[in-house]
């Protein structure tokens, strides 16, 4: 009963909402009409599924199993710091602005 409960807990709804989403539209794509309607749905739901379930089966990282959204964000925020911390190259002219008035 404690597995039920914690898969409803805030921190795994999303993981969980992932499996119940994949394992309906595979049913859906069972049948032959639905495929071209459920098939982009169902690759991005399986990928949030097998994204989340490795996230919860690592040792590695800490945060990545006890906040798997926020950790993913922190890891993307921290490979383009570099980017965001370069500065312009040259510097903005403000010669002949005609609202600065110079």
């Amino acid at each position: 009963m404690g597995m039920i409960r914690l898969a409803f807990t805030l921190r795994f709804i999303v993981c969980t909402l992932s499996i119940l989403l994949t394992a309906a539209l595979l049913t859906v794509v069972a049948y032959p009409p639905a495929i071209d309607l459920a098939a982009v749905p169902l690759v991005v739901f399986a990928g949030f599924t097998v994204l989340g379930t490795r996230d919860l089966i690592q040792t590695r990282h800490a945060v990545l199993r006890n906040h798997p959204i926020s950790a993913h964000l922190r890891f993307l925020l921290e490979q383009i710091q570099p980017e965001m911390r370069q500065a312009p190259q040259t510097p903005i002219s403000t010669s002949g602005c005609s609202r600065c008035g110079v």
